[in-house]
């Protein structure tokens, strides 16, 4: 029981990033301050934002899956692998 408990737990490691990865983890922290502020201000705004964003990521899905049905081909993300069947 103790092995699965084990083998369960994510290992996280701390590690140096680069200036520019530093300089845009900065620059999104403050755009998400300001814009959670914003939010809590003007709650019309939250939803209006949200409203907005869900219309175009549902523009992309709709533009990406007319893609795939006309292309007959279904892309999948990188590094995904196939599950390996076994004959029977």
């Amino acid at each position: 029981m103790n092995e699965a408990r084990e083998s369960s737990v994510m290992r996280i490691e701390a590690v140096q990033m680069s200036g520019w990865m530093r300089a845009w983890s900065i620059i999104v922290g403050i755009i998400a301050i300001v814009l959670s502020i914003m939010v809590l201000f003007f709650p019309l705004f939250a939803l209006e934002t949200l409203i907005l964003f869900l219309a175009i990521a549902l523009l992309f899905i709709g533009i990406d899956r007319l893609i795939s049905g006309i292309a007959g081909k279904m892309y999948r993300p990188a590094g995904y692998e196939r599950e390996k069947r076994v004959p029977a």
